[in-house]
């Protein structure tokens, strides 16, 4: 996972195991929450979504395949420490569960 700074998002590059085509996932916008997903095939964008927004408090924590579909998810940490996961296909949220939490001064790798 990769990211580059900027005013409103940070772009983070998700693990893509089924290499066609590679997810772009932006970090939420300071403003408006939302977070976008961008399909790309080598560097044409060839779709682009928003499965949804997340108040300023969550960040994204990793992501993966959680649920052992070849698709990459999305972990997300509150400033609480709670977590929550997407579940994705593509752009869409195919569903949703928390595994729990952890402290704030735990790290996710």
């Amino acid at each position: 996972m990769w990211c580059i700074p900027c005013d409103l998002f940070q772009i983070v590059q998700l693990q893509n195991h089924t290499h066609y085509p590679e997810p772009i996932l932006t970090e939420p916008n300071h403003s408006s929450g939302l977070v976008d997903v961008w399909l790309l095939n080598g560097t044409s964008m060839i779709g682009a979504d928003s499965p949804g927004s997340v108040s300023p408090d969550w960040q994204i924590a990793d992501v993966g395949d959680f649920n052992g579909d070849g698709k990459a998810d999305i972990l997300w940490r509150h400033t609480s420490g709670s977590l929550y996961i997407w579940l994705m296909n593509g752009t869409s949220v195919i569903g949703t569960g928390s595994p729990g939490g952890t402290s704030t001064d735990w790290q996710i790798q």
